[in-house]
């Protein structure tokens, strides 16, 4: 995970991009274009994982990160449901 301050970037798969920052040991901060959420850590068999009710749009959103390697998902403003593979990219501030 990304060093508290700075930022990584992760580019996915459907040609998003996202960028994730630590707010806290329990808490990431999720950046989507205009959009940002807050994420709680959630119990994961492997890597760190991040949960939130409200996520992006007022919905859901999940965020499981092992390496540099990410699965996110997330319901859309239309309430589509969105799920792709995300990869680690540069260190931005």
């Amino acid at each position: 995970m990304p060093q508290a301050g700075g930022a990584t970037h992760f580019d996915c798969e459907n040609g998003l991009g996202v960028n994730i920052r630590n707010l806290s040991v329990n808490q990431i901060e999720l950046r989507l274009d205009d959009k940002t959420a807050v994420l709680d850590n959630a119990v994961a068999a492997s890597g760190e994982r991040y949960v939130s009710n409200n996520g992006l749009f007022g919905r859901g959103a999940e965020w499981h990160q092992k390496g540099s390697e990410a699965f996110f998902a997330f319901t859309d403003s239309y309430g589509n449901k969105v799920e792709t593979t995300c990869r680690s990219g540069v260190i931005r501030n």
